[in-house]
Protein backbone atom coordinates (compact mmCIF):
# COMPACT_ATOMS: atom_id res chain seq x y z
CA UNK A 1 0.00 0.00 0.00
CA UNK A 2 2.68 1.93 0.74
CA UNK A 3 4.11 2.06 -2.82
CA UNK A 4 0.44 2.64 -4.21
CA UNK A 5 0.59 6.20 -1.23
CA UNK A 6 3.97 7.55 -3.10
CA UNK A 7 3.25 6.70 -6.47
CA UNK A 8 -0.09 8.96 -5.72
CA UNK A 9 2.34 11.44 -4.29
CA UNK A 10 4.47 11.28 -7.61
CA UNK A 11 1.44 11.92 -9.51
CA UNK A 12 0.25 14.87 -7.15
CA UNK A 13 3.52 16.54 -7.23
CA UNK A 14 3.49 16.41 -11.56
CA UNK A 15 -0.11 17.71 -11.23
CA UNK A 16 1.13 20.77 -9.57
CA UNK A 17 3.64 21.80 -12.35
CA UNK A 18 3.11 24.20 -14.63
CA UNK A 19 3.84 21.94 -17.65
CA UNK A 20 1.81 19.97 -20.02
CA UNK A 21 1.66 17.19 -16.53
CA UNK A 22 -0.13 19.24 -14.81
CA UNK A 23 -3.31 17.72 -16.71
CA UNK A 24 -2.78 14.72 -14.36
CA UNK A 25 -4.82 16.49 -11.91
CA UNK A 26 -7.06 13.86 -10.36
CA UNK A 27 -5.51 10.62 -11.88
CA UNK A 28 -5.68 8.29 -9.25
CA UNK A 29 -3.38 4.93 -8.44
CA UNK A 30 -5.75 2.14 -8.10
CA UNK A 31 -2.86 -0.49 -7.62
CA UNK A 32 0.96 -1.21 -7.96
CA UNK A 33 3.21 -3.84 -7.75
CA UNK A 34 6.87 -4.13 -8.58
CA UNK A 35 6.33 -3.03 -12.50
CA UNK A 36 3.00 -2.51 -12.90
CA UNK A 37 0.72 0.18 -12.05
CA UNK A 38 -2.98 0.78 -12.87
CA UNK A 39 -4.27 4.53 -12.52
CA UNK A 40 -7.97 6.16 -13.20
CA UNK A 41 -8.68 9.63 -14.40
CA UNK A 42 -11.91 11.36 -15.82
CA UNK A 43 -12.06 12.43 -19.20
CA UNK A 44 -12.24 16.26 -18.79
CA UNK A 45 -13.28 19.45 -21.19
CA UNK A 46 -9.44 20.57 -20.94
CA UNK A 47 -8.36 17.19 -22.01
CA UNK A 48 -10.26 17.52 -25.42
CA UNK A 49 -9.15 18.10 -28.92
CA UNK A 50 -11.61 20.18 -31.27
CA UNK A 51 -13.84 17.12 -32.19
CA UNK A 52 -14.48 16.95 -28.46
CA UNK A 53 -12.91 13.63 -28.20
CA UNK A 54 -9.73 12.78 -25.53
CA UNK A 55 -6.60 14.81 -27.02
CA UNK A 56 -3.83 12.48 -28.52
CA UNK A 57 -1.45 14.21 -26.67
CA UNK A 58 -2.51 13.79 -23.78
CA UNK A 59 -2.64 9.67 -24.65
CA UNK A 60 0.70 10.44 -25.24
CA UNK A 61 1.68 11.83 -22.27
CA UNK A 62 -0.63 9.14 -20.24
CA UNK A 63 1.86 6.73 -22.05
CA UNK A 64 4.80 7.89 -20.84
CA UNK A 65 3.96 9.20 -17.63
CA UNK A 66 2.25 6.48 -16.40
CA UNK A 67 4.56 3.91 -17.65
CA UNK A 68 7.64 6.02 -15.77
CA UNK A 69 5.77 5.39 -12.74
CA UNK A 70 6.40 1.77 -13.58
CA UNK A 71 9.78 2.18 -14.41
CA UNK A 72 10.13 3.98 -10.79
CA UNK A 73 7.95 0.87 -8.93
CA UNK A 74 10.93 -2.11 -9.64
CA UNK A 75 13.33 -3.04 -7.18
CA UNK A 76 16.07 -0.78 -9.13
CA UNK A 77 13.67 2.30 -8.75
CA UNK A 78 15.22 4.41 -11.61
CA UNK A 79 14.22 7.64 -13.55
CA UNK A 80 15.04 8.44 -16.82
CA UNK A 81 14.54 10.08 -20.10
CA UNK A 82 12.47 8.65 -23.16
CA UNK A 83 14.67 7.45 -26.27
CA UNK A 84 11.32 6.04 -27.79
CA UNK A 85 7.52 6.34 -27.34
CA UNK A 86 5.02 4.47 -29.76
CA UNK A 87 1.74 4.96 -29.47
CA UNK A 88 -1.59 3.22 -31.58
CA UNK A 89 -4.85 4.97 -31.25
CA UNK A 90 -7.46 2.49 -31.17
CA UNK A 91 -10.88 4.37 -29.97
CA UNK A 92 -12.04 7.67 -28.93
CA UNK A 93 -12.96 8.23 -24.96
CA UNK A 94 -15.64 11.33 -24.26
CA UNK A 95 -15.24 14.23 -21.67
CA UNK A 96 -17.09 12.29 -18.52
CA UNK A 97 -15.99 8.95 -19.09
CA UNK A 98 -13.36 6.77 -16.66
CA UNK A 99 -10.29 6.04 -18.31
CA UNK A 100 -8.34 3.32 -16.56
CA UNK A 101 -4.37 3.26 -17.55
CA UNK A 102 -2.57 -0.06 -16.86
CA UNK A 103 1.17 0.01 -17.41
CA UNK A 104 3.76 -3.35 -17.06
CA UNK A 105 7.40 -2.91 -17.49
CA UNK A 106 8.68 -5.54 -19.80
CA UNK A 107 12.49 -5.44 -18.91
CA UNK A 108 14.94 -3.45 -17.26
CA UNK A 109 18.38 -3.58 -18.14
CA UNK A 110 21.46 -1.41 -17.09
CA UNK A 111 20.95 1.69 -19.19
CA UNK A 112 17.36 0.71 -21.03
CA UNK A 113 13.42 0.24 -19.65
CA UNK A 114 10.82 -1.04 -21.65
CA UNK A 115 7.32 -0.74 -20.71
CA UNK A 116 3.71 -1.59 -22.11
CA UNK A 117 0.78 0.33 -21.96
CA UNK A 118 -2.75 0.31 -22.38
CA UNK A 119 -5.57 2.70 -21.83
CA UNK A 120 -8.86 1.59 -21.42
CA UNK A 121 -12.85 2.91 -20.79
CA UNK A 122 -14.00 1.63 -17.60
CA UNK A 123 -16.36 -1.31 -19.64
CA UNK A 124 -12.73 -2.37 -20.99
CA UNK A 125 -13.14 -1.05 -24.50
CA UNK A 126 -9.48 -0.34 -25.72
CA UNK A 127 -8.51 3.39 -26.36
CA UNK A 128 -4.67 3.76 -27.10
CA UNK A 129 -1.88 1.28 -26.74
CA UNK A 130 1.78 1.93 -26.48
CA UNK A 131 5.50 1.16 -26.24
CA UNK A 132 7.86 3.64 -24.10
CA UNK A 133 11.73 2.52 -23.79
CA UNK A 134 13.52 5.01 -21.18
CA UNK A 135 17.22 5.69 -20.96
CA UNK A 136 17.72 4.40 -17.37
CA UNK A 137 21.33 6.96 -16.32
CA UNK A 138 19.61 9.32 -14.78
CA UNK A 139 19.62 7.55 -11.14
CA UNK A 140 17.23 6.80 -8.58
CA UNK A 141 15.43 10.40 -7.82
CA UNK A 142 12.66 10.47 -6.40
CA UNK A 143 12.61 6.90 -4.48
CA UNK A 144 9.26 5.86 -5.43
CA UNK A 145 9.12 3.66 -2.68
CA UNK A 146 10.22 6.04 -0.03
CA UNK A 147 8.98 9.50 -1.82
CA UNK A 148 7.54 12.30 0.88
Amino acid sequence: MALVENLQKLIRSFAKSKGFDRLLQGAQVLSANDGKVRVEMMVKPEHLNVPGTMHGGLICTLVDTISTLAIASTKDNKFGVSVDLNVSFISAASPGEKIVIESEVLRTGKNLAFANVNILKEDGKLVATGRHTKYLGLGNVPDARTFK
